[in-house]
């Protein structure tokens, strides 16, 4: 099965000359995780020195990749897809961060201000974290039916539902309720 969902609900933007930006997202307990892929639209400020500038990512705290930030077509956006180690990854909460430094001008020249712009890399909502993954079989118990009921995807697939009788005794209709 695939579980998408996306870094953020809105654009981000990378600020200043060093910044970062940390995302996080979440992977069920019964999950039996494939692969997990990292898939960022950008857009570079056409200022930078694409060859100095650079973006690392890590999860969890760890590095598991860089790239530099392609200027591209002005107003086109970029993709890049970028799979992540298994070994990086948490059951429950991971954070992606996105740390970037960008230049703009050239390096050894006498009287040249520190890079100070604003906005250099532009992520977008469209953005996300692509998981494929085989999900555990219920083992039957209470406790077990709870996670999966309200697991993400299951939340996602809007199958969670509690059907009880049109006539149904307070007792029934208690017991659905809880």
């Amino acid at each position: 099965q695939v579980y998408e969902t996306a870094l953020s609900n809105d654009d981000v933007a990378l600020s200043g000359y060093a910044s970062s930006r940390s995302f996080s997202f979440q992977l069920e307990d019964y999950w039996n995780v494939d692969e997990v892929e990292i898939a960022l639209e950008y857009q570079a400020t056409p200022l930078s020195k694409e060859d100095v500038s650079s973006v690392t990512l890590t999860m969890n705290g760890k590095y598991f990749d860089s790239f530099r930030p392609s200027v591209g077509e002005p107003g086109k956006k970029q993709r890049l897809v970028v799979p992540v180690p298994k070994g990086l990854l948490n059951d429950g909460y991971n954070t992606l961060t996105v740390q970037g430094n960008v230049r703009t001008t050239e390096e050894n020249v006498p009287c040249v201000p520190l890079d100070n712009q604003e906005r250099w890399l532009q992520i977008y909502k469209e953005s996300g974290v692509v998981i494929r993954y085989a999900p555990e079989a219920a083992d039957g118990s209470i406790r077990d039916f709870y996670r999966h009921f309200v697991g993400l995807d299951s939340i996602t697939a809007e199958l969670q539902t509690v059907s009880v009788p049109e006539q149904g005794k307070s007792a029934e209709l208690e017991a659905a309720i809880h």
